[in-house]
């Protein structure tokens, strides 16, 4: 949270369609109580800012809850987590695609999660 309030003036006062993606390495999952790094003031302060994870907009899936992990804890799929996120203000994604465990696990413990955007 401390790297998004530095460049809050940034992701603000930019009008321009933007992406704010990666990993994030984190999950509502793991939040507690009294932190300012649970996800989901991480998650609410992006959505202040006119962004929106492409993931769960087009999905419907619930942080936290997630069908597609995009992260696999020491590269075993019974340790699955969704912890990567593209985030959009002022463009609209028209699809999002997460890669599959078996095509990606000999190159790293992430799939890919893969965005269409329009505007």
């Amino acid at each position: 949270i401390e790297a998004i309030n530095h460049y809050k003036n940034w992701l603000v006062e930019d009008q321009m369609p933007s992406v704010f993606a990666g990993d994030f390495n984190n999950s509502v999952i793991w939040d507690k109580s009294k932190n300012d790094n649970n996800f989901q003031n991480i998650n609410k302060k992006l959505e202040s800012f006119g962004f929106l994870s492409t993931y769960h907009s087009l999905t419907g899936d619930v942080f936290g809850d997630e069908d597609k992990p995009t992260f696999f804890h020491t590269k075993n799929i019974l340790k699955q987590y969704h912890i990567d996120y593209i985030y959009l203000k002022s463009s609209e994604a028209t699809s999002v695609k997460v890669g599959e465990y078996h095509d990606w696990i000999k190159l790293s413990d992430h799939v890919p999660i893969i965005t269409e955007i329009t505007n």
